[in-house]
């Protein structure tokens, strides 16, 4: 998730009490090439059910070494309705490295107006800078407004979200952090990043974590744009990682993450301005 390359099938997905709905396919993906689409549900990985279970557990089923096949039971919603869908078909796919596209851009135009919308993948070691670029592009092709959608990003890299952020906002905090043995600290916005004060709507959704939420929240209590969608996830805790002796390592929760406001997120999300499910 941080690296913004795996070897799978190609599909983000949101977690489900029957298994994972498909997000965003990913175009020259093994799913993409099996007419896998946004909303598909997946129920089982090579014959059991991931019903119930966390979609980390899940998908670590779906990954696997580059060239192996695994096989997915994926039923397609009736009417765009989970709950109803057709009845399920058994796909089996070969898996191979993905690149995931980060950050993704296009124009749409309303009422002979401009408006740039910019997809994020995750927060990868080179968001920020890859936000900035797709907002200059769309600049130079007349976009005045803009929607950033983050639905779907579960994070990533604390200084992605403070740069992606930057993006949008010249000066002032982003975000904080603060532990119980850890002083607190103030992540500011880097003016290097800094593209557009033009209008801006943020996209969320449940699957909309971490850094995800640190940028949507700085967008919001920062009255910078309105926030569209529904409850983000609420993940408002980060982590060191302790390598062991043995091989292993310790993943240890050392402190949480203040919005703008200086409120915790964890467990709260972000709510949006207008939601819309």
């Amino acid at each position: 998730a941080i690296s913004g390359s795996y070897s799978g099938v190609g599909v983000a997905v949101v977690e489900h009490k029957r298994g994972l709905i498909a997000g965003e396919v990913y175009q020259g993906s093994p799913a993409k090439a099996a007419a896998i689409t946004k909303g598909d549900l997946i129920s089982a990985v090579n014959g059991k059910s991931i019903a119930g279970i966390s979609s980390e557990a899940a998908v670590a089923k779906i990954k696997g070494p580059e060239g192996t096949k695994v096989t997915l039971t994926v039923a397609k919603p009736k009417n765009g309705d989970q709950k109803k869908c057709l009845p399920a078909k058994e796909i089996v796919l070969t898996r191979r490295a993905i690149d995931i596209p980060v950050a993704i851009g296009k124009i749409f135009t309303k009422d002979g107006r401009k408006i740039g919308y910019i997809g994020l993948a995750s927060f990868t070691g080179n968001s920020g800078r890859l936000v900035a670029g797709q907002v200059a592009k769309l600049k130079k092709q007349g976009a005045e407004s803009w929607i950033f959608d983050l639905r779907g990003n579960g994070g990533g890299r604390l200084d992605q979200a403070v740069d992606v952020s930057s993006v949008f906002i010249p000066k002032g905090m982003i975000v904080a952090t603060d532990g119980r043995a850890r002083p607190r600290v103030v992540y500011d916005a880097d003016k290097a990043y800094f593209r557009t004060a033009d209008p801006l709507v943020v996209l969320v959704d449940k699957g909309s974590a971490s850094a995800s939420e640190i940028t949507a929240g700085t967008m919001k209590y920062r009255d910078r744009g309105l926030i569209v969608g529904t409850r983000t996830y609420g993940k408002g805790v980060f982590q060191e990682v302790i390598p062991l002796d043995a091989g292993g390592a310790l993943d240890l929760t050392v402190g949480e993450y203040l919005t703008a406001n200086g409120t915790s997120i964890l467990g709260k999300g972000v709510v949006p301005d207008t939601r819309v499910d």
